[in-house]
């Protein structure tokens, strides 16, 4: 097995998060406002995400006569129910 060693403050990355750590050290605001933004359009991409996939949904099944009918229409019994 072989055994991984992670060195820290090497890489293409290393500058620039460290800016904006201290960018965000500076101004702790700046994070409360974006972790705001995030929440705010978190719903908006899962909508989107809903909508794709019913989309992709009825392009490979196709819509379904009976089940193309809203689910007050629809019933579990064939016949009477009692």
């Amino acid at each position: 097995m072989k055994t991984r060693v992670i060195e820290t403050g090497k890489g293409s990355k290393s500058p620039v998060r460290e800016e904006r750590m201290q960018a965000l050290q500076a101004d702790p605001s700046a994070l409360d406002s974006r972790i705001e933004l995030i929440q705010q359009l978190i719903p908006l991409g899962l909508q989107a995400v809903a909508e794709e996939l019913q989309a992709e949904v009825q392009r490979l099944v196709g819509v379904v006569p009976g089940l193309a009918k809203p689910a007050a229409h629809r019933s579990a019994c064939a016949g009477p129910c009692d």
